[in-house]
């Protein structure tokens, strides 16, 4: 029997014209939109102008290096060969320091797709001739690219990565349903931190042409950072700065079950008494795979050996069965 097989469509990639062009600063044209103006209006974002209103309420222009975008949009050249670009059509207009380029907005097809293309490629000629111009007539100081978001990017994505090893080194002992309260109080004590911060990154990160865009992925890296560094160091604090003691305790295998994971993979539990004051009736124990082939419901028993847990998240340190001498 054939099994039908559906792959998600993946859209193609919104197609480019470029021209091959080096230059050490470059810049973004794009339609200034909503939240563009909004932070505009509040001072947050520095706009590069033209000096031209209905060129400046109609583009947001983007670039670390504000005087070569300022010179160049205030070329009247260059705003023509825009406005020719923008009668054919285009969602983004651009330089990459390798080469000038232009995505083309709706479709064309045939002949049409080849004159499109061909007349955006004579506009992008004007603009390499006005950036050649503007270079040979003025030295542009150069402000080292998006150096900044670069390296904030770099640390909170470091700090993610060992919150996440952190909660993976401290959760492992933890028993079944003693990582949640852990992570809710590391969570709530994150949220003021993560408030601090996101304040603190839009402040360092202000006072650019694309200071909106910096700033949401700074603030969407560091609200992923944040609460895992706190649910890691918790955690890892919870293990290692454990004081005891430990108790051992021998309690009756109720039942065995099993739970399928997506990846396929069965995880083997066995119910037990609960042995907590205010808890419920049972509560699993995750068994291992030569600990299930000889546990049988109702008659085995477990020797549990568990630690309180510095901040209160109990920890499994050995399991057995009732005459077995390996540990956990």
């Amino acid at each position: 029997m054939l099994i039908p097989v559906f792959a998600h469509a993946v859209p193609p990639p919104p197609p480019v014209v470029a021209l091959k062009h080096r230059c050490p600063h470059g810049f973004r044209v794009v339609r200034l939109g909503r939240s563009t103006r909004w932070f505009r209006e509040r001072g947050y974002v520095v706009p590069i102008l033209s000096g031209d209103r209905s060129f400046d309420e109609r583009w947001a222009v983007q670039a670390d290096d504000k005087e070569f975008a300022e010179a160049l949009v205030r070329d009247r050249e260059a705003r023509a060969a825009i406005a020719r670009l923008d009668e054919l059509g285009f969602s983004e207009l651009g330089h990459s320091r390798r080469q000038l380029y232009v995505t083309p907005s709706g479709s064309a097809k045939g002949d049409a797709l080849e004159r499109r293309d061909e007349t955006i490629r004579g506009q992008l000629a004007v603009l390499e001739g006005v950036i050649a111009r503007l270079c040979r007539q003025r030295q542009f100081p150069h402000h080292g690219g998006r150096r900044r978001l670069a390296v904030l990017a770099i640390l909170l994505s470091v700090a993610l990565a060992a919150g996440l090893v952190g909660l993976g080194f401290g959760s492992a002992e933890l028993l079944d349903g003693e990582l949640a309260p852990l992570a809710l109080w590391s969570l709530l004590a994150s949220l003021p931190l993560a408030l601090v911060l996101s304040f603190a990154l839009a402040r360092l990160l202000a006072g650019r042409s694309r200071s909106h865009d910096d700033l949401g992925v700074v603030l969407v890296l560091a609200w992923l950072a944040l609460p895992a560094v706190c649910v890691g160091a918790a955690a890892t604090i919870n293990r290692w700065a454990d004081p005891g003691p430990v108790t051992v305790r021998h309690l009756p295998v109720l039942e065995l079950q099993q739970r399928r994971n997506e990846d396929k993979r069965v995880t083997h539990y066995a119910v037990v008494p609960d042995w907590t004051e205010g808890g419920g009736t049972t509560r699993r124990i995750k068994l291992r795979r030569e600990l299930v082939q000889r546990a049988v419901a109702g008659q085995s028993r477990l020797r549990l050996t568990t630690s309180p847990g510095r901040l209160g998240g109990e920890r499994l340190v050995d399991l057995a069965l009732e005459g077995d001498a390996s540990g956990r």
